[in-house]
């Protein structure tokens, strides 16, 4: 059998490792912050471009996600965290990751009940300077969803009143070294207004570790696993 860890870096207040996040014990954590992989819908259908090969128009090159996936990383992430939860998903299956939130019924609630991770908002992030539908057939996809979810109990966060809802653009000035990375400004604001310094973060798909980045800058701790030995050491 396959280990699930095969290599690790680590830093001052980080750690990244080479492996399967969903076969390896997860410690606990104050928020998991995530990019998982998309559906097969999307996969199959959604164009982007090759990182550095002058390429545009190819499908993503990693394997997308089943309802088995989202259900084991809920379970691993109920299982782990002690206050937020940010998973990045297309708008298609949102509602999917919000009922395997609430399927990961793991947490002793009173009397002993078991109680689940419950969904408290469905937010966005809006793409300004996207790219647009290449078919020229329909509409373009500006934007991604944010599934927002916490275990029972009170939930605290620095944002105040303000929406859930981010324009950042795509590209922010960074070399592109993953096909669906995160611009780090709007990973840094996501970390301002839902953590706080000194936090453990968890990113159990880290691809190009963008989430760890945004981490280290804003003072959090932060553990992510990256399954693609090739993006593990750029990531590094």
């Amino acid at each position: 059998m396959t280990p699930a860890i095969l290599d690790t870096a680590t830093g001052p207040g980080w750690e990244l490792r080479l492996g399967n996040s969903l076969l390896d014990a997860w410690p606990e954590c104050d928020h998991v912050i995530t990019d998982p992989p998309f559906c097969e819908h999307v996969h199959s259908n959604h164009r982007t471009s090759k990182v550095n090969s002058g390429r545009s128009n190819v499908k993503i090159d990693f394997p997308p996600f089943d309802a088995f996936d989202r259900a084991m990383t809920a379970i691993k992430t109920a299982q782990a965290v002690r206050r937020w939860v940010l998973l990045f998903t297309d708008a298609e299956t949102a509602h999917e990751w919000n009922e395997a939130l609430k399927f990961a019924k793991v947490i002793p609630g009173k009397k002993g009940r078991l109680e689940a991770l419950r969904p408290v908002r469905t937010g966005t992030w809006h793409k300004p300077g996207c790219c647009p539908q290449l078919s020229g057939d329909r509409p373009g996809q500006a934007t991604e969803s944010i599934v927002i979810g916490h275990p029972p109990g009170r939930m605290t966060w620095n944002g105040g009143g303000l929406p859930a809802f981010w324009a950042y653009p795509a590209m922010d000035g960074t070399k592109r070294i993953h096909q669906t990375q995160k611009p780090i400004p709007l990973l840094e604001r996501l970390l301002e207004q839902f953590t706080d310094p000194g936090d453990l973060i968890l990113d159990p798909f880290a691809g190009s570790a963008s989430s760890g980045v945004a981490a280290i800058r804003t003072g959090r701790r932060w553990l992510g696993w990256e399954l693609d030995p090739e993006m593990f050491e750029k990531a590094r």
